[in-house]
């Protein structure tokens, strides 16, 4: 998903996060410089996937989620221990308690990308760096997620399908980038949500 920053990482054990550092080396006689290594992959730990980034991975305040009671709220007035929906590796449909928020900025700009799915007339928003899961093709197996940048017109998202209990392709018609003020990033137990930005619920 799992995202201004008011939140320490060491808030929470089971983030695992993949660092990239200048190191301090000398090069010669006499001179001093920097080793920038090279970027790292993210690294996945227990369910909850976090990406190290200078940038935040969030999505819009007002995005919708769904309570256990059947209530949508926006991701703004999640509160700690709302129960809400969520998807398990095997793509099961379940809820999860809600922990806290990564990031919260209501008042800051922040570049956001709008999918647009087949079907839908609305997209659903997210950061460029936030992740989701998408594949270039339908399955129902939920492979490790990617960065939303690289989702292209074509590729195929995850939806609540309310039939089957559990997620479904989708594929993208579009992927847009705005500007847009305010972004959050809700902390589940589970490590996924389903996220309704007027589209349907997509898997984050």
């Amino acid at each position: 998903m799992a995202q201004g920053n008011k939140s320490r990482g060491d808030e929470f054990d089971n983030v695992v996060v993949a660092v990239e550092s200048e190191e301090n080396f000398s090069v010669g006689p006499g001179v001093q410089g920097y080793y920038k290594p090279p970027r790292r992959e993210p690294v996945y730990h227990h369910s909850y996937n976090y990406h190290n980034s200078n940038d935040d991975w969030c999505f819009p305040t007002d995005t919708k989620v769904q309570l256990c009671d059947g209530r949508k709220v926006a991701m703004k007035d999640l509160k700690p221990g709302d129960s809400v929906q969520v998807v398990k590796k095997n793509g099961q449909i379940v809820y999860s308690p809600y922990l806290a928020m990564l990031h919260y900025e209501p008042d800051e700009n922040a570049t956001f990308l709008q999918i647009y799915i087949d079907g839908k007339n609305e997209p659903f928003s997210l950061t460029t760096n936030h992740l989701l899961y998408a594949t270039k093709k339908p399955q129902e197996i939920l492979e490790s997620p990617i960065l939303a940048e690289n989702v292209e017109e074509g590729m195929f998202v995850f939806v609540a399908d309310e039939d089957s209990g559990k997620v479904a392709p989708a594929k993208v018609r579009e992927v847009l980038e705005v500007e847009a003020t305010g972004y959050c990033a809700p902390l589940t137990e589970e490590g996924t949500i389903l996220a309704d930005g007027g589209s349907g619920f997509v898997l984050c």
